[in-house]
């Protein structure tokens, strides 16, 4: 049963995984299916590079603006840009 599916920390998993199920499971254009969720993997992996340096840029008011402090920042720019 998919739905009960889970990452760490009880997060379900949706989306991606379910679309990479899907194309395993389609066999009629298997090329164009794999090359388009390598290019929204890659997109993906870009986009959260780009929002962890933007975040790091932040002054001590916009985070506290957004609530978060400069240890919860760097915790997360130290993560690698595949890693949620």
């Amino acid at each position: 049963m998919r739905g009960s599916l889970t990452r760490r920390g009880g997060v379900p998993l949706v989306g991606r995984r379910t679309r990479f199920d899907q194309l395993r499971r389609s066999r009629r254009r298997p090329a164009a299916g794999w090359l388009s969720l390598l290019a929204d993997t890659l997109l993906l992996w870009q986009a959260r590079s780009e929002q962890r340096r933007r975040l790091a840029a932040c002054d001590d008011a916009m985070l506290k603006d957004l609530g978060l402090s400069r240890a919860d920042i760097e915790r997360e720019t130290r993560k690698p840009f595949w890693q949620p």
